[in-house]
């Protein structure tokens, strides 16, 4: 893995941000959020920290995530999408804020569409490598 210490933050921020939108964590989001997190090198005393914490931490904004490089920017873009739609809710606010992380970053409007379009709607729980964070490199 060669994501730079201060992105790997980053992500995992993003979409913890994503979760709090929801105002509740379901299962399915814990699942996720621990796998990455333990892939991107994070403590279980940490992960489980903040996701104890989540709904009343004041650290995790909603502000737009600025990534190193377009391409985590899209990595973890495909991730948030895929993190809403297992939930089956990519709300008019999560898109909104997906938006202006994709411009931030200077991710192409096409390719966000598309990625949009693309939502994987039923991300097995027991199968979550199939992330886009698993093929960054």
């Amino acid at each position: 893995m060669q994501i730079p210490v201060a992105d790997r933050g980053k992500y995992l921020r993003g979409l913890l941000i994503m979760v709090k939108m929801d105002k509740v964590i379901s299962e399915m989001d814990r699942t996720i959020i621990i796998g990455i997190a333990k892939y991107l090198g994070y403590a279980p005393d940490f992960y489980e920290g903040i996701l104890n914490t989540l709904m009343r931490n004041e650290c995790i904004v909603s502000e737009p995530i600025m990534f190193d490089s377009t391409n985590l920017a899209k990595h973890f873009l495909i991730d948030a999408i895929n993190l809403a739609g297992a939930r089956k809710d990519l709300s008019n606010e999560k898109i909104n804020w997906l938006k202006s992380t994709a411009s931030m970053n200077l991710v192409d409007r096409n390719w966000f569409e598309e990625r949009l379009g693309e939502c994987c709607w039923d991300i097995p729980i027991n199968n979550i490598t199939q992330l886009a964070i698993y093929w960054y490199d």
